[in-house]
């Protein structure tokens, strides 16, 4: 019965200028001949009708140049193998064994599948002539493998066959898949709930603090400044204290509030006086006594640098109280500022009083008080 084709099925033209040509020419050639078996082309005539068809020019013309004689089959042969084989002499007129068997041997995986790697063995492997192709491509396939366990099973199982050995890479490579898949997954699904649950979870930068926290904050202690009284730290700094550079009403000394004042009080007695601002001490029925304090050497005087009348060291500890501020190292008492007032009729000369333990114009010294020597 006549063979009826509706159409031709499709199948690429053969390219005889790139690399490799003998091998791509027997892959041709195969899947050609698979193609006449799916479409039950059995007819000697129309199998090489159809293979210059797809072809194509280049191969066409190579076929052109064959003479005659070589394209004529003997007894027992075809027409379309007689046309193969004549081909195949023409992209292989010389195999060069041992160069075969070198690129072989030089064969690596650089796919992850082995079934890529295994079908590239046996087309180079049909080259070399093996007496036994299935053990020189299981060789070489334990050589260039990508995965080290499949190297492990071949070397510890040297009587393993090829197609065990492919059975265990293709089940190494399908439980890396699902392992990978299951990762990403998981993943995924962490990313989601983390993205969830941030939806669902109330914006606290807009919120009301609570009634307990309200309470909490209020009922937190806060520290006392030593040289005001009010709260510590300042929200300014140190500058920003109510009694940064102002005097003491107790001690005299600056920077802090007589409220707090840490120091001993000043000498009221000293200028002679019921102390400043008492004038009126002589109509008193009440005389201050006069105390007498046994004098302190000074051992050493620290100069805390030249000053002006708003300048001042601010106090910050609460040892000042052994601190003395004097105005004069190496002046004399003729030289101190005295005044002549009248006091209820009466003329008396009186120290001006500066504030200092002793008094003076220039600088400023700490005198630290220590005992005899």
């Amino acid at each position: 019965m006549a063979e009826q084709l509706s159409a031709l099925p499709t199948y690429p033209s053969f390219d005889c200028s790139s690399d490799g040509v003998s091998i791509r020419w027997s892959k041709w050639i195969v899947r050609l001949e698979n193609l006449f078996v799916a479409f039950n082309i059995a007819n000697d005539q129309r199998k090489k009708a159809l293979l210059l068809t797809y072809a194509g020019n280049d191969l066409n013309d190579i076929v052109d140049s064959f003479p005659a004689a070589d394209l004529t089959p003997r007894d027992g042969e075809t027409h379309f193998q007689k046309l193969v084989d004549r081909i195949n002499e023409h992209f292989n007129p010389q195999i060069n064994r041992e160069y075969q068997v070198f690129t072989f041997r030089q064969l690596t995986q650089t796919s992850d599948s082995v079934d890529i790697f295994y079908q590239q063995l046996k087309r180079h492997a049909s080259l070399c002539n093996f007496a036994n192709i299935e053990s020189e491509i299981k060789s070489q396939l334990i050589t260039g493998c990508k995965v080290n366990k499949v190297r492990e099973k071949g070397l510890s199982n040297p009587g393993i066959t090829l197609s065990d050995l492919l059975q265990y890479a293709r089940t190494l490579e399908l439980t890396a898949s699902y392992s990978r898949k299951m990762h990403e997954d998981g993943a995924v699904n962490r990313l989601h709930r983390s993205a969830t649950s941030s939806q669902h979870q109330p914006d606290r930068r807009h919120q009301q603090p609570s009634r307990s926290q309200a309470s909490h904050r209020h009922n937190q202690p806060t520290e006392q400044c030593k040289n005001c009284g009010g709260t510590w730290p300042h929200e300014k700094g140190q500058h920003s204290c109510p009694a940064f550079n102002k005097q003491c009403r107790s001690c005299g000394k600056f920077n802090h509030f007589s409220s707090v004042c840490r120091s001993s009080p000043r000498n009221t007695a000293r200028s002679g006086t019921g102390g400043r601002g008492s004038a009126s001490s002589s109509s008193s029925s009440q005389q201050p006594r006069s105390i007498k304090h046994k004098p302190k050497p000074v051992h050493h005087v620290e100069q805390h640098g030249e000053c002006d009348n708003n300048d001042a060291s601010f106090i910050d500890d609460g040892n000042d109280a052994d601190t003395e501020y004097v105005f004069t190292a190496n002046g004399n008492s003729n030289q101190l500022p005295r005044f002549k007032v009248y006091l209820n009729g009466q003329q008396t000369t009186v120290l001006a009083d500066s504030g200092a333990t002793v008094n003076n114009s220039y600088c400023v010294f700490s005198v630290a008080i220590g005992p005899d020597i």
